[in-house]
């Protein structure tokens, strides 16, 4: 068994800690009769890997590196958060002014309004734009057929039409034109407030908006942005950021929501009349790595995070509403305009895990690896050769003969030996050593149990024959068989290139 609080254990599980933990990486080899009791081992397991982890970085210090090399570092995350910024603005302004006029025509009742990552103009390569329809007139219903018709107007005019969703809490038509995506529907006026506020927080400090565009990137690149898919949006991360800067003592960003006179200029796009100055001196890649240790250690179930307070405080502080529409939320973000919504309700508690794993790794890799790669290679995807992995500790158990260790490792039976527990290796070897009347009845009855009796007579040469030949035979099965589970699958993927979501067997 391991040492969890091996230093050098956790020194080469740490960086690849959500790959190693990854389930799906052995789970389908084991039998469905072990798979309750493995899962019931491995969700300690991790659990308690995860808490050592923890204390581990609580108990750390700062991160490893000169004054000079900080500055250094800080001077290349603020360059590269300017570089990744969407370089197809003038594009989308054009599709969208086009799409304006094309509407218009269709429907005179309603504005087109662009909102999200557009609007705050935190769009980074390859972000969609998030466009409504705002109605006119007063009490303008929307009805399931509006969709349908917007989305056949958009077909016959030149725009690929790749999902129209009317069942959602806000529906939406999902197209492209140009390599562009466009997600459209009506009446979303708390997503333009939302997207005008994230985009006044971002100007008020220029360490605000790298932080923004860095976290939003970095969480793109490990494929943690996807509310449909079980993860939080851009808009939760931003959230995430601008609350971790509320926080700090001094803050880097205020609570505009405490000056209502702040939020009417907010709203009116005039952000640019703000004047603040904070008393926070850290450098940016200081509060990037900041921002990884200071949600390692949050407690999610317990706290709220809000950018309308600006402060830390219990969830149960919240409006009764979006605390009985997320009781089974593992993450509570109360969004500043409509106090009932939670905007992090999408995260599932098994992506919450997988959230959490790379906050951990990534916190690491700032705090002890900052001057080796270069800034742009912290965000690329990275591949794990599966073969280099340490095996995860399974107890002994056996089914049909076949051993969960020997299922799961990756390793030679010499290399096996010294990552399994001493049980393993013993019910291994007791079952090696078995007298030779046993061997002879085994093998006798996977081969022919008409012949147990028969054999038994036999003189005491060919008894030793037979059970050679048997043994020879059974060995060299066994070692087919071990060959075979040798050879290790790549990580599943889905169509988008994601790794698969982990299930609870």
């Amino acid at each position: 068994m391991y040492n969890l609080t091996n230093n050098q254990y956790l020194e080469s599980v740490l960086p690849i800690l959500p790959e190693y933990l990854d389930i799906d990486r052995f789970f389908e080899k084991i039998p469905k009769s072990l798979r309750s009791t493995i899962y019931k081992y491995y969700s300690n397991f991790k659990n308690n890997l995860m808490n050592v982890v923890l204390s581990n970085m609580l108990a750390s210090s700062a991160i490893k590196s000169t004054p000079q090399e900080l500055i250094n570092v800080n001077n290349q995350l603020f360059h590269y958060a300017s570089t990744i910024r969407c370089s197809e603005r003038s594009l989308k302004t054009k599709l969208i002014k086009s799409l304006e006029s094309l509407l218009k025509i269709h429907f005179n009742k309603f504005d087109l309004q662009p909102y999200g990552s557009y609007l705050s103009e935190l769009d980074v390569q390859g972000s969609d734009v998030d466009l409504c329809l705002l109605n006119k007139l007063p009490n303008t219903q929307v009805y399931k057929s509006h969709y349908y018709r917007l989305s056949a107007i958009l077909e016959k005019n030149g725009f690929k039409v790749t999902h129209t969703i009317v069942h959602a809490r806000v529906p939406i038509i999902k197209f492209n034109k140009e390599n562009i995506n466009f997600d459209i529907g009506f009446h979303n006026d708390i997503g333009i407030k939302n997207s005008l506020l994230i985009k006044a927080y971002s100007l008020l400090d220029p360490r605000s908006f790298a932080l923004l565009t860095l976290v939003k990137k970095w969480a793109m690149s490990k494929h943690l942005v996807d509310a449909a898919g079980g993860y939080l949006s851009s808009y939760s991360y931003y959230n995430l950021v601008i609350f971790y800067c509320q926080t700090l003592v001094p803050s880097v960003l205020p609570a505009l929501h405490n000056n209502p006179n702040l939020i009417d200029l907010v709203l009116k796009d005039q952000a640019h009349k703000l004047v603040y100055k904070s008393k926070n001196t850290m450098g940016l890649v200081s509060l990037f790595h900041g921002f990884f240790r200071f949600y390692s250690s949050f407690d999610f179930d317990q706290k709220l995070v809000s950018i309308r307070k600006g402060v830390i405080s219990s969830k149960s502080t919240a409006n009764l509403t979006l605390l009985e529409n997320n009781t089974n939320a593992s993450m509570f973000i109360e969004d500043p305009f409509d106090t009932t919504f939670n905007p992090a309700k999408t995260i599932k508690e098994e992506n919450m895990d997988i959230f959490k794993m790379n906050l951990y790794s990534f916190e690491y890799f700032l705090r002890t690896q900052l001057q080796g790669p270069k800034v742009d290679e912290y965000f690329i995807p990275y591949f794990v050769c599966e073969d280099c992995f340490l095996d995860i500790p399974f107890p002994p158990l056996k089914d049909s003969k076949v051993e969960a260790n020997n299922i799961i490792s990756n390793k030679n039976d010499n290399t096996k030996s010294n990552n399994t527990t001493t049980s393993t290796t013993t019910a291994i070897n007791s079952n090696k050593n078995n007298d030779n009347n046993n061997n002879n009845n085994n093998n006798n009855n996977n081969n022919n149990n008409n012949n147990n009796n028969n054999n038994n007579n036999n003189n005491n040469n060919n008894n030793n024959n037979n059970n050679n030949n048997n043994n020879n035979n059974n060995n060299n099965s066994k070692k087919i068989k071990q060959n075979k589970i040798k050879k290790r699958k790549s990580i599943n993927k889905n169509k988008n290139g994601k790794p698969k979501q982990q299930q609870q067997k």
